[in-house]
């Protein structure tokens, strides 16, 4: 396993460590981010070859249906809630970055 894999499989258990602390979201954030988190493990476990630079599987979208779903991809919606996160749950917020800078290192 490369070093960067290795470091997005630690930055993936940090993420997974602060979510099992039960005062730190609401039920709607927690599942939020979980299902983020589910689809970038998917990812993950899928074949190279099937992983886009979106970090979604290539399905026979168009280039312009990719493009859409990137703004919407895992990754954007993790940095989207880690930045809503950065004042309330710093600690979250800092182990969701780290992770999102982890899978951009890998590609995805």
């Amino acid at each position: 396993m490369s070093l960067n894999r290795e470091k997005l499989f630690a930055a993936l258990h940090a993420v997974h460590e602060e979510l099992e602390d039960p005062g730190q979201l609401d039920a709607d954030t927690r599942d939020h981010l979980r299902s983020a988190l589910a689809e970038i493990r998917a990812a993950l476990d899928a074949p190279p070859d099937s992983i886009s630079a979106a970090g979604s599987t290539s399905l026979g979208v168009s280039p312009s249906a990719q493009d859409a779903a990137a703004d919407d991809s895992p990754a954007n919606r993790l940095t989207a809630t880690a930045r809503s996160l950065e004042e309330t749950h710093p600690q979250l917020a800092t182990a969701i970055g780290n992770f999102v800078d982890a899978l951009a290192r890998i590609g995805i």
